[in-house]
């Protein structure tokens, strides 16, 4: 896929959506809090996540301090983002391709661009 198909779509996932034709407003992942969706993104990508699944208990062990009705929230919206995805009749997700490449990108954007610019602000003092 494309570079800039790939920066527009994870646009699309900082807008409000809802899937069919009875739309729904779901908060965008943007809104769920800077720490809390950069260390749900990191538990995601987790080489046992990424190769076995993870299910909500797995989930809620990785991000602690989370209560119980954050981490489903958190789940239902990547599942409507269509960065994790439901197999079978189990609780167990996995990361999709687009979510997987959606998540890398963003981590790298964060490590390469957002922390040296930050860093390089002048302290108020």
């Amino acid at each position: 896929m494309h570079s800039l198909a790939l920066f527009r779509r994870g646009l699309r996932l900082c807008r409000v959506w809802g899937p069919g034709p009875k739309r729904r407003d779901l908060k965008s992942l943007a809104k769920i809090g800077q720490d809390f969706a950069a260390k749900g993104l990191l538990a995601i990508v987790r080489g046992e996540n990424v190769i076995t699944g993870f299910r909500h208990a797995d989930l809620s062990q990785q991000l602690p301090g989370a209560s119980t009705n954050q981490v489903s929230r958190y789940i239902k919206r990547l599942r409507v983002h269509g960065i994790i995805k439901r197999v079978g009749r189990r609780y167990k997700y996995y990361i999709t391709d687009l979510g997987r490449r959606v998540v890398l990108t963003g981590l790298k954007l964060r490590e390469l661009f957002v922390i040296p610019h930050l860093n390089a602000l002048p302290s108020p003092t």
